[in-house]
């Protein structure tokens, strides 16, 4: 349902919130997003442009559910207030007349999506894409100093300024929460392409750590250099349309992409800090480099297609099923000096002659079992 408030609605900033203004003024409708509706405001001596968030819920869910969503916005709005320049000012909470709940304010921030970008011009150059990682690196790293984490991050909500690709700003983190927080069971719908594997349905908080956005980070790099959305499926991220958008680049960027999306949390960094040291062409990381060797992306199978054999030289790693695959060592792939062994050759009749050896032998032994009986029984 679209709230339809009227141009001129009144929003009045809630007691305690930071807010840009006492009042403000709803202009036009903008847009929808997935939980919010956006308006244009305006208000006496404010500069710039803003944006009211008045976040919307279908009428049928139930009301507890509708007040414990409502419920999380101070929270929402406390990001904004981190006054980080990777996000969008924030300008506080807001009572809106005839709305259900209050509405988030924030600068306006003008661009383009990375969808958008990439939507109107074709994939980002692989320069572009490791700018544009650098620049979501500094993001990530400032919200994890304030021990905070995004927990979903996807190309709608990065805003590029000029085709400024080291300075994006993000907007619209309505998923991000406090490290090991436990997650609002009225929240936990996350966008499943882009969130890892293990935050997805979880609400104990648990996994809500920096692995959890460096997933996010290696998803947004393969779509920022191929335009193609990850398929949501841990065992088979990426589509043929994409691996073949991978295949001309460097193995370093493949490596870093394979590294970041981890499917087992426990094998992606730790750190965005160290994930920056890999994000340039001249630092991309290589077979040698450490916890690299074994990686590779693994080729995505058709449907529709039976899978090819796996050569016997493959190692299949166990422990992480996902876009990754364990190379083999030298030493495990090469055979070992060993002495040839003699085997007989076996004719069609060999294994008739075995059977009739067999059963006389059997033969022979009942024959000597019985025997022994008949001259226990004479004695």
């Amino acid at each position: 349902m679209t709230l339809h408030l009227a141009p001129g609605t009144i929003l009045t900033a809630l007691p305690g919130s930071t807010a840009v203004s006492p009042w403000l003024t709803l202009g036009q409708h903008v847009s929808r997003g997935r939980s919010f509706d956006l308006y244009e405001v305006s208000g006496e001596g404010l500069q710039g442009g803003w944006l009211a968030k008045i976040p919307w819920l279908p009428e049928e869910l139930p009301a507890e559910f509708r007040e414990r969503r409502f419920g999380l916005l101070p929270a929402q709005a406390d990001l904004g207030a981190l006054g980080l320049q990777q996000l969008a000012t924030g300008g506080g909470l807001f009572r809106v007349s005839g709305a259900a709940a209050p509405a988030i304010v924030e600068a306006r921030v003008e661009g383009e999506t990375l969808a958008e970008r990439v939507r109107r011009s074709g994939p980002l150059t692989l320069g572009e894409a490791l700018a544009l990682g650098r620049g979501l690196c500094a993001l990530l790293s400032a919200l994890h100093e304030r021990d905070w984490v995004a927990r979903c991050l996807s190309p709608e909500h990065i805003v590029l300024r000029d085709n400024d690709h080291c300075s994006p700003i993000f907007v619209g983190l309505g998923n991000g929460a406090k490290r090991q927080s436990r997650v609002e069971i009225a929240k936990r719908s996350v966008d499943p392409r882009y969130t890892s594997p293990e935050a997805i349905g979880e609400v104990s908080g648990i996994y809500l750590v920096p692995r959890t956005d460096i997933y996010s980070l290696g998803c947004l790099l393969a779509f920022a250099v191929s335009g193609e959305h990850p398929t949501g499926r841990p065992e088979a991220p990426w589509s043929d349309a994409a691996f073949a958008r991978f295949a001309p680049l460097p193995d370093g960027f493949r490596l870093l992409v394979a590294h970041l999306t981890q499917t087992l949390h426990k094998h992606r960094s730790a750190s965005v800090d160290k994930v920056l040291t890999w994000m340039s062409e001249e630092s991309l990381p290589t077979m040698a480099t450490q916890g690299f060797g074994a990686l590779s992306l693994l080729r995505p199978l058709d449907a529709e297609k039976e899978p090819e054999p796996v050569p016997a030289a493959a190692h299949l790693s166990v422990l992480s099923p996902g876009p990754l695959v364990v190379r083999p060592r030298e030493a495990e792939v090469a055979p070992a000096s060993v002495a040839p062994v003699s085997r007989a050759v076996e004719t069609p009749e060999a294994p008739a002659e075995r059977r009739w050896w067999s059963l006389l032998g059997w033969l022979l032994l009942a024959l000597a079992l019985a025997s022994l009986v008949a001259r226990a029984l004479r004695g």
